[in-house]
């Protein structure tokens, strides 16, 4: 046995020695990263604090059993729920919305103070046609489970839905209508032009009719909205 180790000679067995350290090193090494990868991965997966606090938003809204609506950008997504249920939906194409507003408007809705859930402060109808067909009060009837009969005659061609925190959404169809208020349109337009530069953010939408006509009808001062952000 010392023959052989003096016939490989001390360099040798120095530079054996040196590469097995080399290879239990880099075996440690990996080992290691897998270990914090799956820590990564299981910090990365676990609920953070918005999602926890979105969850119980939505539970709170679910458990009053009565409508509500959610702004769910991770879907791009306006929709009126009830228990937790989607009972009407509009997408929001990235043509008429980007990401860049629903980011702003998500991050306007919930304010510093994480308020998720703001009701509708105000409603405005800009402008309306009072023929309507009676195959579009069928549709809206059965989304808002109200009989036809009992619809007001309007479709909406303007309209727009406020909530605090210089929020708003406004809705275009292309129905042509006559204006409801036209000094009281001209007052809100002007306003809005002078909030603007303070942080107000909108989002503007063109729906067909009997879809905003639902959404017109469905929804009212006072109804909660909830926003689940896209990020």
């Amino acid at each position: 046995m010392l023959r052989n180790v003096k016939s490989v000679g001390l360099p040798a067995i120095v530079l054996l020695f040196g590469l097995a350290l080399f290879y239990l090193g880099r075996a440690i090494a990996a080992d290691a990263d897998k270990s914090k990868s799956k820590q990564n991965k299981a910090v990365s997966s676990a609920p953070s604090q918005r999602d926890y606090d979105l969850l119980q938003s939505e539970l709170h809204l679910a458990k009053s059993g009565r409508l509500y609506m959610v702004f769910d950008f991770r879907k791009r997504e306006l929709q009126l729920k009830m228990k937790a249920a989607v009972v009407w939906n509009y997408h929001l194409d990235s043509a008429s919305v980007t990401d860049e507003q629903m980011q702003a408007f998500a991050e306007r809705f919930i304010g510093d103070q994480k308020q998720y859930i703001r009701p509708i402060s105000g409603k405005h109808l800009f402008a309306a046609d009072k023929k309507t067909p009676d195959s579009v009060l069928a549709i809206v009837g059965k989304a808002v489970n109200i009989d036809p009969e009992l619809l007001q005659r309007e479709v909406p061609e303007r309209f727009q839905l406020r909530w605090g925190g210089g929020t708003l959404l406004e809705v275009h169809t292309d129905v042509e209508g006559k204006p409801k208020a036209p000094l009281k349109n001209v007052l809100i337009q002007v306003g809005q032009v002078l909030a603007k530069p303070f942080g107000e953010s909108s989002l503007e939408i063109t729906a067909p009719a009997e879809q905003a006509l639902t959404l017109y009808r469905a929804t009212s001062v006072g109804l909660p909205t909830m926003v689940y952000p896209a990020r």
